[in-house]
């Protein structure tokens, strides 16, 4: 967030503009498009949000795994975990990211020790902008597979019209039969403010 120590609000304001043009530049420079700025001041939301966007684009990246290592928070590899301790340390990886703001979901046609192996091999590794994190924040996963291979999701989580759009738009695929899922966890997982 920028923090001005002007005096006089309409110092205060020009420093903002001047700010934000300055950012424009740099993403435009990049190929990036910023929309003109609507009436009145520049807000500091803004300038953070724009300050984000150029982080986005010209890094540097930090896995989701150092920067919880940089915080003191280790895990160990899901073979390595004793057999009866698979909940208590996914649950430990899932309150961790959450506090990173990384934030999973459709994860109940997952058991524990198929989550913790998922979070290990895809969410920890995944490169993220290397900026402090904030409430603002907030990185999603969906283990649904929903932009991927949809079998997961057609079977434990889209509602019937959305299999029935699927089975419309797409008929060459199997659509699966619905589930239950076997789990009962989504609705503990923490959330995005």
């Amino acid at each position: 967030m920028v923090k001005l120590n002007s005096s006089s609000p309409a110092a205060d304001a020009a420093v903002r503009a001047a700010r934000r043009a300055q950012l424009v530049q740099q993403i435009e420079a990049l190929g990036g498009f910023v929309p003109a700025p609507g009436p009145g001041e520049v807000s500091d939301l803004e300038l953070d949000f724009l300050q984000r966007i150029l982080a986005t684009e010209t890094g540097p990246y930090v896995s989701n795994r150092e920067w919880l290592e940089r915080e003191g928070v280790f895990f160990v590899p899901p073979g390595e975990i004793p057999l009866g301790a698979v909940e208590p340390e996914l649950w430990r990886l899932i309150i961790a990211l959450a506090g990173a703001r990384v934030f999973i979901g459709y994860t109940d046609h997952l058991s524990d020790a198929e989550l913790y192996q998922r979070l290990w091999d895809e969410v920890l590794p995944d490169e993220l902008p290397d900026l402090p994190r904030s409430e603002a924040d907030g990185f999603h996963w969906d283990f649904s597979d929903a932009g991927g291979e949809p079998n997961a999701w057609l079977a434990y989580y889209a509602s019937d019209e959305e299999r029935e759009r699927w089975r419309s738009e797409f008929p060459e695929i199997m659509i699966p039969p619905r589930c239950r899922p076997p789990y009962a966890r989504d609705h503990r997982l923490p959330q995005r403010d």
